[in-house]
C-alpha cells in the first residue's frame, strides 16, 4: 500500500471547519436568535445571567450548565418559526445551528463570562452597565 492510499482514508479532525465549509450564508429574520455577544439581544440576555452567576468560580460548573439550559430553554419558545443562528469563527457569516449546538455555544459562553467582566458587571447594583470597581 503507498502512503497517497493511507491519506485517502485519514479524517480530519476540525469537525468545525469542515462543517462550516458545507453551510450556507444565512440571513437572519426577526424570530432568529443569533448566539453571538456582538448581537445586542443576545447580549443583554446573557450579562443579565452574567450579573446574577457573578464572577466565575472553580464550583460553578453545575450553575453554569443549569443557567445555560434555561437560558436555552427562553430563547427556543421565543423561536416560533425561526433559528439559531451562529456565527463562524473569525466572520460575520451566519449558519443555522441545531439545538444541541445552540445549548453548547450558550454554556459555553456562561463559562467565559470572566473574559468580559469589566463590560457586563453591574454599577453600585443599579442597571448602568460600565467598568466595575
Amino acid at each position: 500500500s503507498s502512503t497517497n492510499d493511507n491519506m485517502s482514508t485519514r479524517r480530519s479532525t476540525r469537525k468545525h471547519a469542515a462543517s462550516e465549509a458545507n453551510m450556507k450564508k444565512y440571513e437572519s429574520g426577526d424570530e432568529d436568535v443569533i448566539l453571538s455577544l456582538s448581537d445586542d439581544r443576545y447580549k443583554e440576555i446573557m450579562w443579565r445571567q452574567y450579573n446574577i452567576l457573578g464572577k466565575k468560580e472553580p464550583w460553578d460548573m453545575r450553575r453554569e450548565e443549569d443557567v445555560g439550559h434555561q437560558v436555552f430553554l427562553s430563547l427556543k419558545s421565543r423561536l416560533g418559526s425561526g433559528n439559531f443562528l451562529k456565527k463562524n469563527f473569525r466572520g460575520d457569516k451566519l449558519f443555522v445551528v441545531d439545538d444541541q449546538e445552540a445549548l453548547q455555544k450558550i454554556t459555553q459562553d456562561l463559562k467565559r463570562r470572566n473574559e468580559s467582566i469589566h463590560k457586563w458587571r453591574r454599577i453600585n447594583n443599579n442597571n448602568k452597565w460600565g467598568n466595575a470597581p
